[in-house]
């Protein structure tokens, strides 16, 4: 009986069962039917409106792409009919009327024709600086200064580089107003690149005063100090690149070195002219031994650099100088120093030297240990103290020669004008002898104010 009945219910279950899945498949079939019209039936006509659209787009452009190099070829041409051919095919682009603008007044001398089209340029573009300046140096040769300069203006306004406040700079000198040049000179040195002559010279005309154009101008970029330094040499204003070198010294002078050394070379070059740089040379070459770190002795008391050639002669300032002469060889170190002769030298020649401050009507004394090695007597070279401002002999050592190691001591006073003595090694060819062959050693080179 209960098997029985489990089978009724079973057949009675089994039936309503299998008519509940038919609807849920069912369900899934209409499903699926609908899913597939919409999938397929809508997507079809969107393609086609999206091909539609493409192909719209592709041919304006295309079409745009063919009216562009129209215009181009009729720009590349550079005829006024040919630019208003130009605008006409592109009426949006401002370079057209810009550029026949600038064709009518500059080259065609006709600058009232060509306002118009300035104007409507700049209704397209209003961020062109190049046109704003163009439009205020047309207002200023026609003498209104305050259209000038309120479009001048507007140019730096829209535009924040070199040109527009270079232009504003030279606006302000030809108007003869020095605060505002100052203004933008000093923003366009915040800009400037390459050769910076210009505003160095505009820069000296409006103030007059090199520290000035440094401390107001220059200064803002510290980078632009050792091409302003270099200006006062091209431009021979040594005594101007005095504060110059002083600022350079200050901010970045282990980077410019060479360019330093090169200013005191100058310095000293003029000695003679002006005796007033050999201070400037001074405090130059002690500055760069004390913030440069450079490995030579401060200028004290009339003392030699470099006495022992410690350190490779650098032929600069006032450390050893090398006259370099082919048939001369000659090499120093720690130990001292060797100069060979190989007979072929000119008759009179002088191998180094060292410029050295010293004190006027002051008595010195000069040393040295040398010897010689396979040298003639007379040997035609001595060690000779000269004035650097005229070149007038102060004492003369004996001609060297000597085949063991020996010192040499001279004495000497210095007139009351002598400030700068050049220290020589020199040779001359003494008549009836032939040139001198062989090699001069010497070290311990010294001088000092005698007791």
């Amino acid at each position: 009986m209960a098997r029985s009945c489990s089978r009724r219910q079973r057949s009675v279950a089994g039936p309503r069962h299998h008519c509940r899945g038919s609807e849920t498949t069912l369900r899934i079939c209409l499903a699926r039917a609908h899913s597939h019209y919409r999938v397929s039936y809508f997507p079809t006509a969107a393609r086609v409106i999206v091909c539609a659209c493409c192909l719209a787009a592709l041919g304006a452009g295309a079409l745009r792409s063919i009216r562009l190099a129209q215009a181009q070829a009729l720009y590349a041409s550079g005829t006024a009919d040919s630019l208003r051919a130009a605008e006409q095919i592109l009426p949006e682009c401002a370079l057209y009327p810009k550029a026949r603008g600038l064709l009518l007044s500059q080259e065609m001398g006709l600058p009232r024709d060509a306002e118009a089209l300035f104007q409507r340029s700049l209704s397209l573009n209003p961020r062109d600086a190049g046109l704003w300046i163009e439009l205020g140096l047309q207002d200023e040769a026609a003498g209104d200064f305050a259209s000038a300069q309120k479009k001048l203006l507007q140019a730096a306004r829209v535009d924040n580089t070199f040109h527009p406040r270079w232009s504003l700079a030279n606006f302000y000198f030809r108007r003869n107003q020095p605060d505002r040049f100052l203004i933008w000179a000093k923003r366009s040195a915040e800009m400037a690149h390459g050769d910076l002559t210009p505003l160095f010279k505009l820069s000296l005309r409006m103030i007059g005063d090199s520290s000035a154009v440094l401390n107001q101008v220059i200064a803002a970029r510290p980078e632009i100090i050792a091409p302003y330094l270099q200006f006062t040499l091209d431009e021979n204003r040594l005594a101007d690149g005095v504060p110059v070198a002083r600022a350079l010294l200050r901010t970045s002078g282990a980077e410019h070195t060479d360019g330093l050394t090169l200013f005191c070379d100058r310095l000293l070059g003029e000695y003679p002219k002006d005796r007033r740089l050999l201070g400037a040379a001074i405090e130059v070459w002690n500055s760069m031994i004390d913030q440069i770190a450079m490995p030579l002795r401060r200028i004290e008391g009339g003392s030699l650099v470099n006495a022992d050639f410690s350190y490779p002669p650098r032929s600069h300032g006032f450390d050893w100088r090398i006259i370099w002469l082919p048939p001369v060889h000659s090499s120093f170190g720690p130990s001292g120093a060797s100069i060979s002769f190989s007979g072929k030298q000119p008759e009179a020649c002088d191998i180094l030297y060292q410029l050295v401050p010293v004190d006027g009507e002051t008595r010195y004394r000069f040393s040295v240990s040398y010897k010689t090695t396979d040298v003639g007597v007379p040997s035609g070279l001595s060690w000779r103290a000269l004035d650097e401002a005229d070149g007038s002999q102060l004492v003369q050592t004996p001609y060297l020669q000597s085949a063991e190691w020996s010192e040499q001591v001279v004495p000497f006073t210095t007139t009351r004008d002598t400030r700068l003595l050049r220290l020589v090694l020199s040779y001359r060819r003494l008549p009836g002898t032939v040139r001198t062959e062989g090699t001069l050693l010497f070290k311990n080179t010294c001088l000092r104010m005698a007791e």
